[in-house]
């Protein structure tokens, strides 16, 4: 399968990642359980309102035979009764459960917003790590497109001088080689440039097929230099944290709602009933009203290994919270360290990049002069090449690097002001 670009179309970087957060199948699943966890805030607020039912029944009855002390009973003998029933409910104290229950609601719509925002941070990640992909691949295919071109131009002036007997037969195969070496290397690389191309439209909803030409201007808008935050203000700017912290704080109202059953439960109640039995029962608008308490008092005994199962369960969240901390400073530190290699190695490459195009300008005034063989001067031509595409790729990760250290620093939001 060879994906064929049928369309060209200028994306700049934020539309980019605009798009893809927006097609992104991963929040848009997200979108669905930040509903759900707003309607369950909502299911525990409607727990403070009463409880109502209403029922009604008709029944067909059937002549039963009826006897007290072995003798017929004479009554009435009804052929069918209808009742209708109505009940009223209203909690008044069930040990603080409600109240605990609607702040676990909250605690974890809350821990659900802050990993939407996580989620988007990540597929962010994933959109920059497309993005450089792409223009590693097409940077390399056009280094080496222009490399073929003075490659295939040698072979045409070796094939002449060889006519002639200026070179001799084995420098002009020399040559024909490094053109087939590039022809190979063309073929990769189109191949990579085609995938990382194709990878982006399906992250973005762009039409396949769709040539992206990258933006590196982008590039110019990373620090030289910059400094770490301190841990406490990095762990504050995580949004996974964040949501971890509150699912801590949700256990903790879970740990309240199951000791809620050491307590009695109060509420109020009423009932309605209105009766018919033709000939022998009618009950019109029969009203009670009253106070029910329901103590469980096995849960005196039986209630603890519950309440200590989610003390349990409140401390596991606590100390992943502990690990989570440790793992993003480490995460932090890393990342801090591996943008100030690449702006090492940006550096080193620009400086490999000048020496190499100087030895290949020496190399070539010696071949001129028939100081220097056909393989130093293709020999330093490689170099060159390889050297050229080592800056683009170390260009692309000081920007990779550096949109990783704001990922794990939780400020990848900076990015916004990158036009």
């Amino acid at each position: 399968f060879v994906l064929r670009t049928v369309a060209q179309s200028n994306y700049d970087f934020q539309t980019i990642l605009q798009m893809g957060l927006e097609y992104s199948h991963q929040m848009k699943a997200g979108q669905a359980d930040s509903i759900i966890r707003a309607l369950e805030v909502k299911k525990a607020k409607l727990n403070y309102t009463p409880e109502i039912s209403v029922s009604g029944q008709t029944m067909l009855l059937n002549q039963p035979d009826i006897r007290l002390m072995g003798q017929p009973a004479t009554m009435a003998a009804p052929k069918n009764a209808s009742l209708v029933m109505g009940s009223v409910g209203l909690p008044v104290f069930t040990g603080f459960q409600l109240k605990n229950n609607l702040a676990l609601s909250k605690e974890l719509e809350l821990a659900e917003a802050e990993n939407r925002v996580a989620d988007s941070t990540m597929v962010t990640m994933q959109m920059i790590d497309a993005y450089l992909a792409l223009y590693k691949a097409q940077q390399a295919k056009l280094l080496i497109d222009d490399n073929m071109k003075v490659a295939e131009k040698r072979v045409s002036d070796f094939e002449k001088l060889s006519a002639n007997d200026i070179i001799t037969e084995n420098d002009l195969l020399k040559a024909r080689i490094q053109v087939s070496r590039l022809r190979s290397n063309q073929v990769e690389i189109e191949a990579q440039n085609e995938l990382a191309a194709y990878q982006l439209c399906l992250l973005t909803g762009i039409p396949e097929g769709t040539s992206i030409q990258v933006d590196e201007s982008i590039f110019d808008q990373v620090p030289a230099i910059i400094t770490q935050d301190e841990f406490e203000s990095i762990l504050m700017n995580r949004n996974d944290y964040k949501a971890l912290e509150h699912q801590a704080k949700a256990s903790e109202y879970i740990v309240k709602m199951q000791r809620a059953n050491y307590y009695p439960h109060i509420s109020l109640s009423g009932m309605y009933v209105s009766a018919y039995v033709p000939n022998t029962l009618t009950i019109n608008n029969m009203v009670n009203a009253g106070v029910m308490v329901k103590y469980d008092l096995s849960a005196l005994y039986k209630n603890g290994t519950s309440v200590e199962v989610k003390k349990n369960e409140l401390l596991r969240v606590n100390e992943q919270l502990e690990q989570l901390s440790d793992k993003i400073k480490l995460e932090t530190r890393k990342t801090f360290l591996d943008y100030q290699t690449a702006v090492s190695q940006e550096v080193l490459h620009e400086e490999i990049v000048a020496q190499s195009e100087e030895n290949y300008r020496e190399v070539s005034k010696k071949f001129d002069n028939q100081l220097a063989t056909t393989t130093d001067l293709l020999e330093a031509e490689t170099q060159s090449l390889q050297a050229k595409i080592d800056l683009k790729i170390a260009e692309a990760n000081k920007f990779q690097t550096y949109c990783n250290y704001l990922k794990n620093s939780g400020n990848l939001n900076q990015l916004k002001s990158i036009k």
